[in-house]
């Protein structure tokens, strides 16, 4: 070595015979601790011992510290410290306590527009893991019991989440008690408006769900019962919560004094337009086989036109809306405008 260079460890193991001890506080300008002054007390579990502790180079403070602690269990407790400490901070400082939410009456129904991240809050999306409880999660093998047709006896505890659900519809627990697999297709149907509603930038439905709905309607099928699969399906667009959801809210946006501007209404339509075209293509992949197998022998309705004809009928129909300046235009460049006097025939 050069003589009057002292070699620097930044604390990382090294090989070749290179000694890694931290060189001493005189060396380095810098105290050998920091922060809290002194280093974790199980340091010796890093690779070095604790008469030489690694990874010096990330220093002492909490950022350090925290770093460190990926490889001991002390990385649980320092965020713990670290986030009382901040809250102690923010009271002191003149913030306030959050307040503590209270429980909604089960009567009572909140609008779910415009997206909100406190409501989202109260009905959370919950993905299946193995490691969670079905009564907390997506139902436990929902995939595979649309996918086979699971015709064993619905879960009591299912059936009660459906009674129970933000989003249900009338009779909605009835037709899930008729086997397991209805049970999950009435489940991800509620999830359906729940997701279409609240999830801004997700998929409304998991594509491996809307593939085994698709699958177990087809079943049903083979099985002559394509008669009821369509009866299902009209039956829950006809009593769907989200659709008088979106009137309620229309009809709010429409009686308000600046609805003749464009910069005022065209959010408030991009907000139902939007969801209802997520709502329509999900339905349209579940329910799609009704259209060749079934509708045009009987001159029913397709999917796509019953969703969209139900819509305008529920949402679009009102003469408040049809008389509205916007729509009267000649010339309109919003594209959502577009759509919207397109699709329902206004001006």
């Amino acid at each position: 070595a050069v003589s009057g260079i002292v070699p620097v460890s930044f604390g990382f193991l090294e090989s070749a015979g290179v000694d890694s001890k931290p060189a001493s506080p005189g060396a380095t300008g810098r105290p050998a601790t920091g922060g809290s002054g002194k280093l974790p007390s199980n340091s010796s579990t890093w690779r070095g011992g604790a008469d030489r502790p690694q990874f010096v180079g990330l220093g002492q403070g909490q950022g350090g510290q925290l770093a460190r602690s990926c490889l001991v269990s002390v990385g649980a407790s320092l965020l713990e410290q670290a986030r009382m400490k901040r809250t102690a901070t923010d009271l002191e400082g003149g913030g306030e306590p959050a307040a503590e939410k209270q429980p909604l009456p089960p009567g009572l129904r909140s609008e779910a527009l415009p997206l909100r991240a406190d409501r989202a809050a109260a009905t959370p999306r919950k993905r299946f893991s193995a490691t969670t409880a079905s009564e907390e999660g997506e139902p436990d093998g929902m995939f595979l019991g649309l996918l086979l047709n699971d015709s064993s006896a619905a879960s009591p505890a299912l059936l009660q989440r459906i009674k129970d659900h933000r989003w249900t519809f009338k009779d909605a627990a009835g037709i899930a008690s008729q086997s397991r697999a209805f049970s999950f297709l009435i489940w991800c149907l509620l999830d359906l408006q729940r997701n279409v509603q609240m999830e801004a930038d997700d998929d409304a439905l998991d594509p491996k769900l809307v593939s085994a709905c698709r699958a177990f309607i087809g079943s049903e099928g083979r099985h002559g019962k394509m008669a009821d699969m369509y009866h299902i399906f009209s039956h829950f667009i006809s009593n769907s919560v989200i659709f008088h959801e979106w009137d309620r809210y229309l009809r709010v946006s429409f009686e308000d004094p600046k609805a003749c501007q464009e910069a005022f209404l065209v959010p408030r339509l991009e907000q139902v337009w939007l969801r209802f075209k997520r709502l329509r293509a999900i339905l349209e992949g579940i329910f799609g086989d009704l259209n060749t197998r079934f509708a045009w022998k009987h001159q029913l309705p397709q999917v796509g036109d019953l969703v969209h004809e139900h819509m305008r009928r529920r949402c679009f129909s009102s003469e408040l809306i049809a008389r509205n300046e916007v729509f009267q235009q000649a010339i309109i460049k919003d594209e959502t405008l577009k759509q919207v006097k397109l699709a329902f025939g206004f001006g």
